[in-house]
């Protein structure tokens, strides 16, 4: 049961991203290795515009998690946002490979 992600995907929903990430830096602090908090941190910071935060985030769940291709599609995807082309073609090269 992971109440802070619950509550700060609500708060995000509601355009309330400090609170979001208030919430999803609670659940960090309480277990280190979640995954979805970085993700969903991820998703936060791109929508504002923080890429590289949004790129930090994204590693950290997919390191804590390197098979969930969700997160791989989400770093892939904030790369090329980022103009970071290299990156992104050898991830793409992960994500093909783990379809």
């Amino acid at each position: 049961d992971q109440p802070h992600i619950d509550l700060g995907m609500v708060y995000k929903q509601k355009g309330l991203n400090s609170e979001a990430l208030s919430e999803l830096n609670e659940e960090i602090r309480l277990n280190p290795e979640c995954d979805q908090a970085y993700n969903n941190m991820g998703i936060i910071f791109r929508s504002q515009g923080h890429i590289e935060e949004s790129i930090t985030a994204f590693q950290t769940a997919r390191s804590l998690a390197p098979d969930n291709w969700t997160y791989l599609k989400n770093l892939i995807e904030t790369y090329q946002q980022a103009g970071k082309l290299k990156e992104t073609m050898v991830l793409y090269k992960d994500f093909f490979s783990q379809k």
